[in-house]
C-alpha cells in the first residue's frame, strides 16, 4: 500500500468547489485548522480518487453540534452531486436519523433495519 500525501491546494477539481474550505490553508499542519476543517479535509482525501463508496467512521465525532450538522450537510450533498455512496458509522442519533437508513447492532448482530423517510 502506497500513502497519497493531499493538501486542499492539491484538490484542483475541488478548487472552486464551495463545499469545501472556504480559504485555503494548505501549508497549516493539521493541529492549527479547525475540527471541521480536518474533517473537510478528510473527506475532500477520501474523495480524490472519486470513489463510488466512502466508509466514514464517526465523521462528526469530535465536532460541535453546527459544525456536525455541515459536514453531514457536506456528506448528503456529495451523495447527491457525485452519486458517492456514505456508509456512516456513528452513535450520534441525531445523525442517524438524518440519514436514509439506519441498521443498528448490538453485540455484533443487527438489532434494527430500517429505511427512514427522507429529510
Amino acid at each position: 500500500m502506497h500513502r497519497i500525501r493531499v493538501t486542499l491546494a492539491d484538490l484542483n477539481d475541488f478548487d472552486s468547489n464551495p463545499h469545501f474550505a472556504k480559504e485555503y490553508r494548505a501549508n497549516d499542519p493539521p493541529s492549527k485548522l479547525s475540527g471541521g476543517q480536518q474533517q473537510r479535509v478528510a473527506i475532500a482525501r477520501a474523495l480524490v480518487g472519486k470513489p463510488v463508496l466512502v466508509l466514514a467512521d464517526e465523521p462528526t465525532g469530535n465536532l460541535d453540534t453546527g459544525t456536525s450538522n455541515d459536514v453531514f450537510d457536506l456528506l448528503r450533498r456529495l451523495n447527491r452531486e457525485l452519486n458517492t455512496a456514505f456508509i456512516i458509522v456513528t452513535h450520534d442519533l441525531r445523525i442517524a436519523e438524518k440519514s436514509r437508513r439506519i441498521i443498528e447492532l448490538i453485540d455484533g448482530r443487527v438489532a434494527r433495519d430500517e429505511a427512514v423517510k427522507a429529510p
